[in-house]
């Protein structure tokens, strides 16, 4: 966003939103449909084979609770990539390749 100002030559003090400044130049964001794509390849690998990180995943860590709001948990972030409701949902989805891709490539279209 840094260089799309620099390009445009608008100072860093006047308050011109980045939504603004992508309509400005007509691009989109490129990064974040980038890691919801990379994320819905990996999560669809790890979910269809038995592994350690799977069990990672579905399993739930002991300790304390922080303070504060909590963050959005990982599988609840994929759930709403793919919108699905449930994990259930989400897990019976990815053992169906062809219908996995596509609703990772459509969540990607935002």
């Amino acid at each position: 966003m840094w260089c799309y100002r620099k390009m445009l030559k608008i100072p860093w003090t006047e308050k011109v939103t980045n939504k603004e400044i992508l309509d400005k130049i007509k691009e989109q964001r490129q990064i974040w449909k980038s890691i919801q794509s990379r994320r819905g390849k990996m999560i669809g690998h790890i979910l269809r084979h038995q592994s350690l990180l799977k069990k990672i995943i579905e399993g739930d860590v002991e300790g304390h609770i922080s303070r504060g709001r909590p963050r959005t948990e990982y599988m609840t972030q994929i759930m709403q990539d793919t919108n699905k409701g449930s994990y259930k949902e989400l897990k019976e989805l990815c053992y169906d390749r062809e219908a996995w891709r596509a609703a990772t490539n459509k969540s990607t279209d935002l």
